[in-house]
């Protein structure tokens, strides 16, 4: 009865958060059964996405995926094998979401295994090279990330590409090619306005979403370069694209998009010199990120505040 109450429950988000103490409690004392029923409502269903991960609720899908991993080496079915799939590529987001980059990178390739078709390899490809990248192993990294994109091209999916090319503009990103970020996130935004053109589909304004944050953080980095080198730099189109990406996450109801857009807007205000506004957006994200066990990006935005002297944000004012 309580695994059915998470599901049907699973878009009322707050309602959810307000009671997961007691879904985790009552997940810890079920049966293995029960509570993979409750932590598959949790992981594949919303909240996850949307309201982040603890340690503890992690600890529950970890029993799960204990207890999932015999069953499908013990008796294996098709069924099994898809859900084991999906809850570890949830668990390799938490990892990568903690900045666990070689555990991502593992348990991302367990899910590329049990991965039940080509557009779920492919994916799960692309995700490997990403977190590999974030580890330092850029040559394994670049390998997957080529192989993605041409079966993505070859397949000529282009849902399938979006995602492909948004895992290799951060991955750019983080290694500071700023201008392979920016030509492969320009290309990405495009392919989502097409496609949302086609479709209203929840993940299509996800995809645009992603895209725009990472065209916009390129943009901005390339801003930055060019300043320190005593270039000429114009980056007003910057804050209109994450102002952008920001409606969008405010239209999907997404803490975790919302925290992204806010911590991208709050850099551009940062470069602008608008300091009273950098310091409320680099805020909110600070605390969203923190509500959603988001450590990595938490202590990203932690540094750079420190580092450049912000005080505390205040969430409820950006938010009104």
């Amino acid at each position: 009865a309580l695994a059915r109450y998470v599901r049907a429950d699973a878009q009322e988000l707050d309602l959810l958060h307000f009671d997961l103490d007691n879904i985790l409690h009552a997940a810890e004392q079920a049966d293995d059964e029960t509570r993979l029923s409750i932590i598959t409502a949790l992981a594949l269903e919303g909240y996850v996405d949307n309201r982040g991960h603890s340690r503890r609720l992690l600890g529950v899908l970890d029993q799960a995926l204990d207890y999932l991993t015999v069953q499908q080496e013990t008796t294996p079915r098709m069924e099994i094998g898809r859900q084991l799939h999906h809850l570890l590529s949830k668990r390799g987001n938490a990892h990568f979401d903690r900045g666990e980059y070689a555990a991502a990178a593992v348990v991302y390739t367990a899910a590329r295994a049990a991965a039940y078709n080509h557009e779920r390899r492919v994916m799960l490809t692309a995700l490997i090279g990403k977190a590999l990248s974030f580890d330092g192993k850029m040559e394994a990294a670049q390998a997957d990330f080529t192989l993605a994109e041409e079966q993505a091209r070859a397949a000529g999916d282009d849902l399938l590409l979006s995602f492909v090319l948004e895992q290799a503009a951060h991955a750019a990103g983080q290694r500071r090619d700023f201008a392979t970020a920016r030509r492969v996130a320009a290309e990405q935004v495009a392919i989502n306005e097409r496609l949302l053109r086609e479709s209203d589909a929840r993940n299509r304004h996800e995809r645009l979403f992603r895209s725009l944050i990472n065209l916009g953080t390129a943009e901005i980095r390339l801003a930055q370069q060019a300043a320190s080198c005593g270039e000429a730099a114009a980056p007003g189109g910057v804050l209109a694209i994450h102002q952008r990406a920001a409606e969008i996450a405010k239209y999907l109801d997404s803490a975790e998009l919302l925290a992204h857009a806010y911590w991208a807007l709050g850099e551009d205000y940062h470069f602008l010199h608008d300091r009273a506004q950098a310091a409320r957006y680099l805020g909110a994200a600070y605390d969203l990120y923190a509500d959603l066990g988001k450590v990595r990006d938490r202590e990203i935005v932690a540094v750079f505040m420190r580092q450049h002297d912000y005080p505390p944000g205040d969430l409820a004012s950006v938010q009104k």
